[in-house]
This record gives structure tokens, sequence and C-alpha cells, in this order.
């Protein structure tokens, strides 16, 4: 009788091992995903701020070039709209 509560006693430890084995590969890998999740998002922000500050550099250009001023007026227009409108999504996105 020893002898069977032994080797089920075995049996269960071998058991809960595998468990705990499995339980900390999932958890390993949970953390491996939000790591790569977490660097994703700080790879999309810097690509973000990027597009955003050449867009601002794109309207400083058009409202300083005299041109500007006098032939196309629908370029400052179509950049200012897509820049206040790249701004609101990027606060979408950061949300």
């Amino acid at each position: 009788m020893v002898i069977a509560m032994t080797k089920s006693l075995e049996k269960e430890t071998e058991r809960v091992q595998i468990s705990v084995d499995t339980a900390e590969s999932f958890q390993k890998q949970s953390l491996d995903c939000r790591n790569s999740m977490m660097d994703l998002a700080r790879s999309y922000e810097h690509k973000l701020s990027r597009i955003e500050n050449r867009l601002d550099d794109i309207l400083q250009t058009l409202l300083q070039d005299n041109d500007y001023n006098n032939n196309s007026k629908s370029a400052y227009d179509v950049v200012g709209e897509t820049l206040s409108e790249f701004r609101i999504v990027k606060k979408r996105i950061q949300k």
C-alpha cells in the first residue's frame, strides 16, 4: 500500500511539474509578446513623429514661399488640413 501511495505521489509530482513548466513557458511567451508590442508601439511613435515633423517643415516652406502667395493657395490648404488630420489620428493611436 505504501508503494502504491508513493507511486501515486510521484505521478502527481510529475503532473505538477509539467503544469509548472507549461505555466512558465506561457509566462515567458506572454512577456516576449508584450515586449514586442511595446517595441512596435515605440517604433510607430517615432515614425509618426518624423512624418509630423516633415509635414510641418513642408507647411513652413509653403508659408514662406513667395509663389505660394500668388499661385498655389490650394497646396497650402491641402498640407495644412493633412497636418491637422494627421495630428488627430496620431492622438487617437496613442490612446
